[in-house]
């Protein structure tokens, strides 16, 4: 029989072997720049700068990292676990449209209280029926309430692998990407006050932080938790308590987690795409004992901080002045014969002079001015992606467009008017085949502009990938089969 994944050893394939200077596998200095063993080289001779600029083609194709077993009882519990709760985050989103009613479980939004509600999801509720095995009495608790700290969440009771689930949404509103855009570390000395943990020396995303805080003083005031958990004659003392969301939902519930240990020691958070700015490398560490975090493909947003914006804008600037063709020659050359990767190279070897060979010119001048400028604004501390980190890369790295668009554009209508009333939130079909790796929190240091590096964000795309393992696995809905 399997075992949780709280209560077994550490997989071997897991854990992150420390150098002694809390930087794995032997990288001298995670928030540093020099990060040699990447192949990256942050400083162009040519300008005489630190721009960042790597070469691309180091990060196109990720390297894999040892793979998860689904031989293995504990590994394939924890993918399990990711495709359960995929659902939960995804569950905690609202849909609508422009032309159609808003989509909502009528016997849900009736139950919960409306004053929970503001003028920006007024109308709309949980989409439970994404959640196989949970009925509407599931939903225990749930504020809707949103702003730049507020964030909706739910609490529901997951009776298939008996936990109580704290499931927290991710960005949609205007607020919502204040928070995003919110990218100061702030130290968590104060608020490690309230919540009874060391916070001496470690800093999360002050957006998220808000956004974490808020939903902890919310669950504790109105005790949901420890009515359901802990309180003498409470009917899940049994329950495990799991905190689940995407996105800023992801790097709020990482934190919520740690807020809670002090009252349920054993509670975990399994997060999807969380920010690549979440929170300090030495909180990060610490989370792999209660945080699981799922990252899909070449997505944006877990590549998402400081640094690597840095690195991008300075290769940006670097390349326009490589460029030794007319800049229009370069806009308008927008279908590369073959699109592959040897027609892509070739063309801009053609188009940029090599790194080295850069003439000096006012341009370049002035770029290797900015770039020594804009670098005394960057904050000294880094932030990183919380917890251990399972990669779902897709086996498919191709640079080929859709050679049969004819049944995928049918798929997608049929999606539209089935799942979403006609909206074009669902685009297409993710017919990408995925497998699941330990990554590193430096794997996903630099951005990475990549056809889907926005629609591996989505949660339909997690789903998918969830779904193509679970068949591998010969499991289904709700997948609790692995705790027998």
């Amino acid at each position: 029989s399997s075992v949780p994944p709280e209560e077994s050893e550490e997989s071997e394939n897991g854990k992150y072997k420390d150098n002694g200077a809390g930087a794995p596998n032997g990288d001298t200095n995670p928030e540093g720049t020099s990060v040699s063993k990447s192949g990256v080289s942050l400083r162009d001779e040519s300008l005489g700068v630190d721009t960042g600029v790597f070469e691309a083609n180091q990060f196109l194709i990720p390297l894999l990292n040892a793979a998860l077993s689904l031989d293995n009882s504990q590994e394939k519990c924890l993918i399990a676990e990711g495709a359960r709760y995929i659902s939960f985050a995804n569950s905690i989103y609202y849909w609508s449209t422009q032309d159609r009613q808003p989509w909502y479980h009528r016997g849900i939004f009736n139950r919960l209280d409306t004053t929970h509600f503001n003028s920006d999801h007024r109308g709309r509720a949980m989409k439970a029926s994404s959640i196989p095995n949970v009925e509407e009495q599931d939903i225990v608790y749930a504020n809707y309430e949103a702003g730049i700290k507020a964030t909706p969440f739910a609490v529901v009771l997951d009776h298939a692998w008996q936990s109580v689930v704290v499931t927290i949404r991710g960005s949609q509103s205007i607020d919502d990407f204040l928070s995003d855009l919110a990218l100061t570390p702030v130290e968590l000395d104060k608020c490690s006050q309230k919540y009874s943990f060391d916070g001496a020396g470690k800093f999360a995303h002050m957006g998220m932080l808000g956004s974490a805080e808020w939903i902890t003083d919310d669950l504790l005031r109105v005790r949901v938790l420890e009515k359901l958990l802990s309180d003498e004659g409470a009917e899940y003392k049994n329950y495990k308590l799991r905190i689940v969301g995407h996105s800023l939902g992801a790097g709020a519930g990482s934190l919520v987690a740690l807020f809670l240990k002090h009252k349920f020691p054993q509670v975990r958070a399994v997060v999807f795409e969380p920010p690549g700015c979440t929170m300090s490398w030495n909180l990060a560490e610490e989370s792999n004992e209660w945080c699981t975090s799922f990252v899909t493909g070449m997505d944006v947003v877990t590549r998402f901080n400081e640094k690597s914006v840095f690195v991008l804008r300075n290769e940006i600037i670097t390349n326009l002045a490589r460029i030794r063709v007319p800049k229009h020659v370069v806009m308008n050359k927008r279908n590369i014969d073959g699109f592959g990767i040897d027609a892509v190279k070739e063309f801009l070897s053609d188009a940029l002079y090599p790194h080295n060979e850069i003439p000096d010119s006012p341009f370049v001048k002035s770029v290797r001015t900015f770039i020594e400028k804009t670098r005394s604004k960057e904050n000294v501390v880094g932030l990183h992606i919380p917890g251990k980190i399972i990669h779902l890369a897709s086996e498919s790295f191709s640079l080929d467009v859709d050679k049969d668009k004819s049944e995928t554009s049918d798929k997608a209508e049929v999606a539209r008017d089935e799942e979403t009333g006609g909206s074009d939130s669902v685009k297409k079909e993710d017919t990408r085949e995925y497998q699941t790796c330990w990554a590193k929190r430096e794997d996903f240091q630099y951005i990475v502009l990549s056809s889907h590096f926005l629609t591996d964000h989505l949660t339909s795309t997690i789903c998918s990938a969830f779904q193509g393992r679970m068949k591998a696995a010969g499991l289904s809905e709700p997948y609790s089969d692995v705790l027998e």
